[in-house]
């Protein structure tokens, strides 16, 4: 029996939304195919191919048939345990030959289906930037949460769907050592390194639900964005809470001003202004100012790791036709000459 068969049969998939196609057919059915994601989504299927997949599906705007021109892509793979890290070695090397990678992470904002995702920021020679999100799960280990309206657009064997994967194995040791890898780092910079590019991954999709009036989703962004921020604050003082971010917000800001540092308490006050202030285009440099500037200040070496990406966000992201100079540059002075913050 086909798996189109079988899906008919038991309804089990098809209630999903889930069907077999090709990327050229759905983007053609769909009329995205002029849009410079569609090009970026079609070379890099295309050399992922070849490493060895056991399945792709697409997901959010560019499978509903909804993407512009600011659209993320959104690709998830399944893949053999054992091939987790050599895709993502592989697809991030592609990746990278063809475009400049702005920065990139592992991704918290996509539920966990059973894997693990990373985010992408990205940039061409025209600095036309677009978001990759690319997620891992992998054959052998269940759902934990099911695919909806994701058309499958590459299979090696019909008659197998990671969608119905019911076997109650525990995650391969080789693929949980990669997911802790990039989930968990093993030292405060590790950590700030990570919450710094989170932060600029969220503020420029903040950034494009602003552009598009989209307020409602911008004002999820935001709470992320805010509780990034005092994540970076409770690594600083070894917060040992096992509240969110957002509930220890008023006793980080509170522990900042008290600290005897003057960088973090006039930082700390800034971010509590953002608490009650309403999302914008402004907020999201605001935000991005109050981030870098704090992983100068607390974490110097993890700041002058990703440098050139702050570099090169300020740029292309925030833009100086969106701020002055003087804030532009400020995160990258000396955290005791931080000079004014945005006004």
């Amino acid at each position: 029996m086909s798996l189109q068969k079988s899906w008919q049969a038991t309804d089990t998939i098809l209630q999903h939304g889930i069907h077999d196609t090709s990327l050229e057919k759905h983007l053609a059915e769909t009329s995205q195919g002029h849009l410079f994601q569609a090009q970026v989504l079609r070379d890099c299927l295309a050399h992922l191919k070849e490493q060895g997949l056991v399945e792709a599906y697409l997901r959010g705007s560019f499978a509903n048939g909804e993407a512009d021109e600011h659209s993320d892509i959104d690709l998830f793979l399944v893949v053999d345990p054992e091939k987790l890290e050599e895709i993502h070695t592989a697809f991030t090397e592609h990746l990278a030959e063809k475009y400049a990678i702005l920065v990139s992470c592992h991704d918290k904002l996509v539920k966990d289906y059973g894997g693990i995702g990373f985010m992408y920021l990205c940039g061409d020679a025209n600095k036309k930037m677009f978001q990759f999100d690319l997620y891992m799960a992998m054959k052998g280990v269940a759902p934990r949460a099911q695919l909806f309206n994701s058309p499958r657009i590459h299979s090696t064997d019909p008659s197998y769907c990671w969608n119905q994967e019911y076997k109650c194995s525990p995650m391969p040791e080789v693929a949980d050592n990669f997911i802790k890898k990039f989930s968990a780092g093993e030292s405060k910079a590790d950590k700030m390194e990570y919450l710094c590019n989170d932060l600029m991954v969220t503020l420029s999709i903040m950034k494009k639900h602003v552009t598009r009036g989209q307020i409602a989703r911008a004002l999820n962004d935001n709470n992320h964005a805010t509780g990034v921020c005092i994540e970076m604050l409770r690594t600083e003082f070894a917060d040992p809470s096992v509240h969110s971010s957002l509930y220890a917000g008023d006793k980080m800001i509170q522990a900042a001003k008290e600290s005897g540092n003057s960088v973090l308490k006039s930082l700390a006050e800034f971010l509590e202004e953002q608490f009650v202030s309403p999302v914008s285009l402004r907020k999201v440099n605001e935000m991005f100012f109050i981030g870098t500037a704090l992983l100068h200040e607390t974490c110097p070496e993890a700041y002058k790791n990703i440098e050139q990406s702050i570099d090169a966000y300020n740029s292309l992201v925030v833009g100086a036709g969106d701020m002055d100079d003087a804030v532009l540059k400020a995160s990258r002075k000396p955290a005791n000459d931080l000079g004014p913050k945005p006004v």
